[in-house]
């Protein structure tokens, strides 16, 4: 059932199957004063909301496969006239970030709880495309696309809804609606950055660099193929660059300005440039610098912090549509001449307060903000493990940002929220039922996981509950969850062969994880324990037991946990002399010893 009253799902015609598509829907609003106006929406992939030219809010809050988040806003209007403007991209680019939703709009707006305007009537469409190029590099492995704005197009102004009306139609997603659950995010504005130096840069040539895998079509990548693009911006940004303190005021070619941030953010990126001759520009950031420059990637890392402006004269405040996590901010003048006025950004976090504990340590104060900081900006629709490269929901990581949550927040509505997008679908595509995603809400890009995440998912339940969190609903996916582990369960009832992604953690440990490893079965322990008390079965704390026991009898020599046994072709099991760390911490933090 649909909460919309009237609203229906809809797209630029056309567009709705291609990659990376930027479409927008404006609407005229005529206020009265005396009224409450609110606006109720959901889409895909993502969309930017505006009220006569104010940027209002990103979203929506991200979803599992099969339902969709909606969002609902209060609209500050203005008697009179007001101007609706949503800007929604299309990705059609599976990612850790993204799913693979074919995209659309469906909004309607409310005064005093009726229905005035809604997409499908009251929304006049347009094509983006001439506006943010569509065909460009990705960002990363783990994200979509890079950003490329003609800001000399004509669609420059399309947010005061003065353009040719494009054709739409009705998107049959076929989705369940839910509501966002998580808080609307904070948008305030970071201070702005602080200017460091000005220098020129030289291009290095195409050939100076390499490019990583993310940067070409291939069996897990989504992209364009090289051919197709329209711009260079990995050729036309990685450049030697040199300080040089004659520079003042106007850039012109081959020249930059950089600036620093008061620590690391996340948000959209913003930048105030005056255009005193048509210019081309990138924007380029980076959380650090290295070897004196910005690291924003030339092709040899894992991410492309660049986005490219196209410029006539005149006065700009250029602002990123995707959220980036950043420090630094270069403007690097490619052509024309542009004077660089300030660089900053609009936060884009978890609206969380910061609870005031007297620290007089100074490093504990600084471990303290920082974990802050890093929980604010990774808690927006998820728990995320990075909020740059990635945006990605991984579980394990969730386990521990879900006990920083109730400490900062005093509640576990994000974690219900975020486990929750895990327990909603009957299964997830490329998977075994029972076997849940390494990291989502996402896509699987090669049918892969990791099954010792499913298990901390498991804990992390566990934990949800001893937070104070109804774990109830959550009996259904853990039963599944159980059935798959089962299955592979060996005769003395240890985990053995577990298939696909095997992590224990990044060391030599990950290399030990064939045929029973031992800090698999340690987690396996506690998996039975929680579970013993969800689903009300007492008979898995002795299978929980059991396992422990036969844990210990087979891996430990006295002095040592040994990580893993071979499967021999007479089959028998043989104890190899691998030990790492982590299994002895393990041991400690499972309840083994």
């Amino acid at each position: 059932m649909t909460p919309f009253k009237l609203a229906q799902p809809i797209y630029v015609k056309g567009l709705a199957g291609e990659m990376n598509t930027l479409t927008g829907y404006t609407c005229a609003i005529e206020a009265d004063a005396a009224k409450s106006y609110t606006l109720f929406i959901t889409g895909a992939s993502y969309y930017r909301i505006y009220l006569d030219g104010e940027m209002l809010h990103y979203g929506p809050a991200r979803g599992p496969h099969g339902y969709v988040r909606c969002d609902t806003l209060t609209l500050p209007v203005k008697s009179g006239r007001n101007i609706l403007a949503i800007e929604v991209e299309g990705c059609n680019c599976p990612s850790f970030y993204t799913m693979d939703v074919r995209p659309f709009v469906q909004a309607e707006v409310m005064a005093d709880g009726e229905v005035i305007a809604y997409t499908g009537r009251d929304f006049k469409a347009v094509s983006l495309v001439g506006l943010r190029e569509q065909k460009v590099l990705r960002y990363s492995y783990q994200r979509a696309f890079t950003e490329v704005w003609r800001m000399t197009s004509p669609l420059a102004d399309w947010k005061n809804g003065e353009y040719p009306a494009a054709e739409t139609e009705i998107s049959q997603h076929g989705k369940v609606y839910l509501m966002r659950d998580f808080a609307m995010p904070d948008y305030t504005f970071a201070p702005d950055a602080a200017w460091e130096e000005n220098g020129t840069f030289r291009l290095r040539g195409s050939d100076a660099h390499a490019k990583n895998r993310f940067l070409q079509p291939g069996p897990d990548v989504t992209s364009f193929q090289p051919e197709e693009l329209a711009d260079r911006v990995l050729d036309d940004t990685d450049a030697d660059f040199t300080a040089d303190d004659r520079i003042t005021g106007t850039l012109t070619a081959g020249q930059y300005a950089r600036f620093a941030l008061a620590h690391i953010y996340t948000g959209f990126i913003r930048v105030k440039v005056r255009v005193l001759e048509p210019a081309t520009i990138h924007v380029v950031f980076a959380e650090r610098i290295r070897n004196g420059r910005i690291d924003f990637g030339n092709g040899d890392c894992s991410w492309l912090n660049i986005i490219k402006y196209e410029l006539p004269v005149g006065e700009h405040m250029l602002e990123s549509f995707e959220p980036y996590s950043l420090k630094y901010i270069g403007i690097m003048v490619n052509a024309g001449r542009v004077e660089a006025e300030s660089a900053g950004l609009r936060q884009f976090a978890y609206p969380a307060v910061k609870p005031e504990i007297r620290i007089d340590d100074p490093m504990l104060r600084a471990a303290y903000d920082a974990a802050f900081e890093g929980f604010r900006q990774n808690t927006i629709d998820c728990y995320m493990d990075c909020p740059g490269r990635e945006r990605g929901g991984w579980l394990c990581d969730s386990y521990f940002t879900a006990q920083a949550s109730k400490l900062f927040t005093g509640s576990t509505e994000c974690e219900r929220a975020f486990l929750d997008n895990f327990r909603l679908p009957e299964r997830f595509p490329k998977l075994p039922l029972g076997l849940l995603p390494m990291c989502y809400p996402g896509e699987t890009l090669t049918g892969n996981s990791i099954p010792q995440w499913t298990m901390w998912y498991v804990i992390e339940v566990g934990g949800f509950k001893a937070r104070g969190g109804d774990a109830a609903p959550f009996r259904e996916v853990l039963a599944k969850i159980l059935a798959f582990f089962e299955s592979y369960e060996n005769a003395d009832g240890l985990l053995e062969k577990l298939p696909l992604w095997n992590f224990v953690e990044w060391t030599r440990a990950n290399q030990w994880v064939q045929d029973v490893n031992y800090p698999t079965n340690m987690l396996y322990h506690k998996v039975l324990l929680v579970m013993a008390d969800i689903l009300e079965r007492p008979e898995l704390c002795d299978k929980a037991a059991r396992v422990k026991a036969e844990v210990i009898r087979q891996s430990y020599d006295g002095k040592y946990f040994h990580d893993h046994a071979k499967r021999g072709e007479d089959g028998s099991l043989t104890l190899l002399d691998d030990i790492s760390a982590i299994c002895q911490h393990e041991a400690a933090l499972f309840g083994v010893v």
